[in-house]
């Protein structure tokens, strides 16, 4: 709480929630930032906060965090699907076998209840766990250049690894599919849909992935009026 009163009095416009937040940690966050006036925006991390609590609390949520847990049935025996960091567990990746997407719509109408702006972040998720990229891809982009040796080098590392535990491609696909119809869900409600890039993570760089994200977003079935507003 102090420091929610501390960041209002320095004038910042929004509070960042990260992941690993425990569930009384971000409800005095919520709580003391409501008497503050201060936004919240950020993560909703799957284990300890979920969709459900990001809503109640008005949460601009980024990166989709906690939707695809939300899909799941109620008898699933597998809670954790592949938001945020359930993304780097192989046995998440079973979910989407049992995902249901009946449950889109009616999770759609309460994000715009509870918030209108949701940033997706879809092309670095799509990219990086979807759709993946190749060493070879990622040294082709121009945006490469940019980046010093040694960060290209602990990327191109992470990425090598990721690929070695990837899931089969139907699932993957599955999953770019599923959080395609989330935005557009959220969009069709009358959500705000905000383009977001998350640079420079996973060698993404800022302005090239702006430009990126637009191209997802009216790929996930945004208008082009639509994409650009976002």
């Amino acid at each position: 709480r102090e420091r929610v009163r501390q960041a209002k009095q320095d004038g910042y416009d929004y509070l960042k929630m990260t992941t690993n937040l425990k569930p009384e940690v971000y409800e005095a966050i919520v709580d003391e930032a409501r008497k503050q006036n201060i936004r919240v925006v950020g993560h909703a991390d799957s284990r300890s906060i979920g969709l459900r609590r990001a809503l109640k609390a008005g949460q601009q949520i980024e990166h989709l965090d906690s939707y695809l847990e939300a899909l799941l049935p109620d008898n699933s025996p597998i809670k954790g699907s592949v938001s945020d960091v359930y993304i780097y567990q192989p046995k998440s990746w079973e979910s989407l076998d049992v995902i249901d997407e009946n449950k889109i719509p009616e999770i759609a109408r309460q994000t715009v209840q509870a918030n209108p702006f949701a940033v997706p972040t879809l092309h670095l998720f799509k990219s990086t766990f979807g759709l993946t990229r190749s060493e070879e891809a990622i040294r082709a982009q121009p945006d490469i250049r940019f980046y010093p040796q040694k960060t290209v080098d602990l990327w191109l590392g992470y990425n090598k690894r990721y690929h070695a535990q990837a899931a089969s491609a139907e699932r993957r696909a599955k999953y770019v599919a599923m959080r395609n119809k989330i935005v557009k869900a959220i969009h069709d409600a009358g959500g705000k849909i905000m383009a977001g890039s998350d640079t420079p993570e996973w060698l993404l760089l800022y302005g090239y992935t702006l430009h990126r994200e637009l191209r997802a977003l009216n790929e996930a079935g945004l208008s082009p009026y639509a994409t650009l507003s976002a």
